[in-house]
């Protein structure tokens, strides 16, 4: 079990930080061409951000101390 969790953790610091990698190699390509940033180019960035979002929900999800349980109106915290 603990392994799993490892890997869980893993993948949700790889996958954000090579999206990242990836959106930085496209902006500096984009720069050093001198090829305008367009509408796409900020929603990868904002994509790459909400991958982050994903990430770090991963892996509290994936702890024992951050669970959360979805009541009617409100979230609660369970021990």
């Amino acid at each position: 079990m603990i392994e799993i969790e490892a890997r869980l953790i893993a993948l949700g610091v790889f996958l954000p930080a090579l999206a990242t990698f990836f959106t930085g190699l496209r902006c500096w390509v984009r720069y050093t061409r001198r090829t305008p940033f367009g509408i796409d180019d900020f929603l990868v960035v904002v994509a790459s951000v909400l991958v982050w979002g994903m990430g770090i929900t991963q892996i509290l999800g994936r702890s024992n101390t951050f669970s959360f349980m979805i009541g009617r109106s409100r979230l609660s915290y369970v021990h």
